[in-house]
């Protein structure tokens, strides 16, 4: 039902999540150019761009260092609006469209632990909740609510037309992944070294799954796993409805970047400038690809493409069956986020403070 809910009104080429979607599949269903060229940029006046964007309705919804959140036109670039705070915004956004009572809205998390409920068309501040702590990753929606974790170590649940709090659930360390959603369960992988599977109706935890190393990667949901990688040089699948490990790929470095999934591909990159696709029923691999950098921020899927950004300034695009290297595209400085795709285009935040939009 949450599905339904949270999606009337939208576009199935919209990138309104942080991954795309709440199950964190980095995948979208629109279509891209063969070859990328840039359509506009929107460049801070001073600052960087860390988070990934979100993409609705026409509009790319993204916060930045420079004590701002901006709302800018996808076609020409243009900014609609913007909200200022003190510290800035590190963490990405989630698009809430409209409902029969509440117009369509965008939610955003800052360091200084506040959870912003702004109007999606005039940037308004409608209210607040405070946590205890940094919030550094997006919420998730679910039957007229919010989740989210925060560096407390909670996941909040709290009602979208209020900000009231419905429940938290306490984790022994931070949470510093989106926490994706499956029916009435939700999955955050923990700094504490577990995956925890919560009752949403309850926000009580039904099953800690041990991981054996800290991690702040987002799980993708696929089917009855979910797919992700840990500081302890590791990339998991675990059967959510079994509730334990299924297999183990071992690397060479740790991985921070979300995994992207399609029936036949798990796609994630890693800390040692590579670019991993294994087979997501037995975890073994299908090929890689080696950058010049980290890669810290999601690879994303559309169509049969991969697109990645790394910490060499680049953003490259591979042929989702082989690995074969299709074009790459420079920027002008690191890519930390991951980029997101919607009608037609692809968009891209860079660490000297760049918003960059490529189409046809």
């Amino acid at each position: 039902m949450f599905a339904v809910f949270f999606t009337v009104g939208l576009a199935k080429a919209d990138w309104p999540f942080y991954r795309a979607d709440s199950l964190a599949t980095g995948t979208v269903s629109t279509t891209l150019p063969d070859q990328l060229r840039p359509l506009w940029e929107f460049p801070l006046e001073k600052g960087w761009f860390e988070a990934t964007p979100i993409i609705a309705e026409n509009r790319v919804f993204l916060g930045s260092s420079e004590d701002r959140f901006l709302a800018i036109d996808l076609q020409t670039g243009r900014e609609l609006w913007r909200f200022g705070n003190k510290c800035g915004f590190m963490a990405p956004a989630v698009y809430v469209p409209k409902t029969e009572t509440q117009s369509a809205s965008v939610c955003v998390g800052s360091p200084e632990g506040f959870l912003y409920f702004l109007d999606g068309a005039t940037g308004e501040k409608r209210w607040t909740f405070q946590a205890e702590a940094i919030i550094d990753n997006s919420p998730n929606l679910w039957n007229g609510k919010l989740l989210f974790g925060s560096q407390d170590g909670n996941l909040y649940c709290v009602d979208s037309a209020t900000g009231e709090l419905v429940w938290k659930y306490h984790t022994n360390d931070q949470i510093r992944c989106f926490p994706t959603i499956v029916e009435n369960r939700a999955f955050v992988a923990g700094c504490d070294g577990n995956l925890h599977i919560v009752d949403l109706e309850k926000g009580e935890c039904l099953k800690q799954v041990p991981l054996d190393a800290p991690t702040g990667s987002t799980p993708a949901v696929l089917g009855n796993s979910v797919y992700f990688g840990t500081e302890g040089n590791e990339f998991l699948a675990v059967d959510w409805k079994e509730g334990k490990v299924r297999w183990r790929f071992p690397l060479r470095q740790a991985v921070r970047s979300p995994a992207a999934v399609s029936e036949k591909q798990v796609v994630f990159g890693a800390l040692d400038r590579t670019v991993y696709v294994l087979n997501p029923e037995n975890g073994e691999q299908i090929w890689s690809f080696k950058t010049k950098g980290r890669i810290e921020g999601g690879p994303i899927l559309v169509g049969s493409k991969v697109y990645v950004g790394a910490t060499d300034a680049n953003l490259y695009v591979l042929n989702l069956d082989d690995g074969k290297l299709l074009q790459t595209l420079e920027l002008s400085d690191q890519v930390i986020g991951s980029p997101a795709a919607s009608q037609g285009k692809l968009v891209v935040g860079t660490s000297d403070g760049k918003l960059v939009c490529f189409g046809e």
